[in-house]
């Protein structure tokens, strides 16, 4: 079975993964229709339980990369893994460099915000002295280093809906709260833990397509959870917010009005999933010195 799935968005570009098989990987245009196939990873599959992904773009450096986080099966096969290794691609120099062993157990399958050259993603919970939380992480992609990032003073930090995105050119952060209603925080200055602000409330809001159908959405756990309840997809430049729920209803709100409008596509599957992408002309021959598969001939 082929199922693609992306890994992000960047400039235009879609990285994209075979869902069961990790390998191999593609860059893609869909406006020019336009791919590179990356090198394969030579790693035995049976090694590895789970894959963590990310694919930006660095201006300082001026190249696209590839980051794959691999956790290897421990002895009871277990679903987080274990001894996480990283390694990356740049698409100027397409072979696979390994970074070495990083201490995060971040959950997947991919990384959630972009920002100045920097992606960001989740760690799964940490306990210390009875306090439940999770950790910002950071990849620079010019200089390959993670980092913690500081997360926002607030509660609700290890609850499922709690995500990443990018807010006007700001790490910004969604927190669950009490009666169904979560809050963005947006962090002003960028890795300074006291310029977090609580930007916005959205209200609890329960789409006609779920109150037509309440079944729970369908959770596949390879690469880490794909199913959030909740999830807000972007900033439009009017002001309103796209927001996700179930993997099967999308809602335009309105934070100065409190309105919500269900967004309707005609053709849309039960379940699917949704990402952000504006489109370019970026020819993928461009951005790499690997042979464009659908030019070869």
């Amino acid at each position: 079975m082929n199922v693609i799935h992306i890994i992000g968005t960047c400039n235009g570009l879609v990285c994209l993964y075979n869902y069961f098989f990790d390998d191999p990987l593609y860059i893609y245009n869909p406006f020019t229709i336009e791919y590179i196939e990356l090198p394969r990873l030579d790693v035995s599959p049976n090694s590895v339980c789970r894959v963590v992904f990310g694919f930006g773009f660095c201006r300082k450096v001026n190249e696209y990369k590839v980051v794959k986080i691999l956790y290897y099966k421990q002895a009871n096969n277990d679903f987080v893994g274990g001894a996480p290794e990283a390694i990356v691609l740049s698409t100027k120099t397409p072979t696979w460099r390994k970074i070495g062993k990083i201490s995060y157990d971040l959950t997947g399958p991919t990384s959630e915000a972009l920002v100045d050259g920097k992606l960001h993603w989740l760690t799964f919970d940490i306990v210390h002295e009875d306090v439940k939380y999770r950790e910002i992480i950071s990849f620079d992609l010019e200089t390959d280093q993670f980092q913690v990032v500081p997360r926002p003073s607030c509660g609700g930090l290890n609850r499922i809906n709690y995500h990443l995105l990018t807010v006007r050119g700001c790490l910004s952060a969604v927190v669950s709260c009490n009666g169904g209603s979560n809050e963005i925080w947006v962090m002003k200055e960028y890795n300074v833990r006291t310029s977090w602000r609580k930007e916005m409330i959205i209200t609890s809001y329960v789409p006609q397509g779920l109150r037509l159908n309440m079944a729970p959405p369908a959770r596949r756990k390879k690469n880490g959870y794909l199913g959030r309840r909740f999830r807000v997809l972007c900033v439009l430049k009017n002001g309103e917010l796209l927001l996700l729920y179930q993997c099967r209803c999308i809602v335009s709100y309105n934070p100065d009005t409190g309105e919500f409008k269900d967004v309707n596509f005609q053709g849309l599957p039960l379940e699917f999933l949704a990402f952000v992408h504006v489109g370019s002309l970026i020819s993928t021959n461009r951005i790499s010195g690997v042979q464009n598969p659908s030019q070869a001939e």
